[in-house]
């Protein structure tokens, strides 16, 4: 998605969405938003098979209200902005001010990371 393009998922209080991208999820401009009742954590994002990167303006001009997970390579936001959760199997890179808020949960919160062990 990019200039200035915007994906916005609404409904009522509680409905779930799940984003599968089989390829790589980049942003460059765009925007994945919710309405409606809709709150990032309630949003999944799950990226395979690809690199995840949201890249923009110096004002995050790209913005995901959701949870982003790319368990294979790596998440890049140059800048970009998270409403959410970033869950990475390999590297997270952050850089010129990208960043990651993290709402409150309602309910359940689980925090959970992939531990890479190398073989010599």
């Amino acid at each position: 998605m990019g200039n200035g393009q915007i994906l916005t998922l609404s409904g009522p209080a509680r409905v779930s969405f799940l984003i599968l991208d089989f390829g790589s999820l980049t942003l460059n401009s765009g925007q994945i938003l919710v309405a409606n009742g809709v709150t990032p954590l309630e949003v999944l994002i799950d990226v395979r098979g690809g690199t995840a990167s949201a890249s923009g303006g110096l004002n995050n001009e790209s913005v995901v209200d959701g949870i982003s997970m790319d368990l294979t390579p790596n998440i890049q936001l140059t800048p970009g902005a998270v409403n959410g959760e970033v869950i990475g199997g390999k590297d997270i890179s952050f850089v010129s001010g990208g960043s990651v808020e993290v709402p409150a949960s309602q309910g359940w919160g689980v925090i959970a990371w992939r531990h890479h062990r190398k073989s010599y």
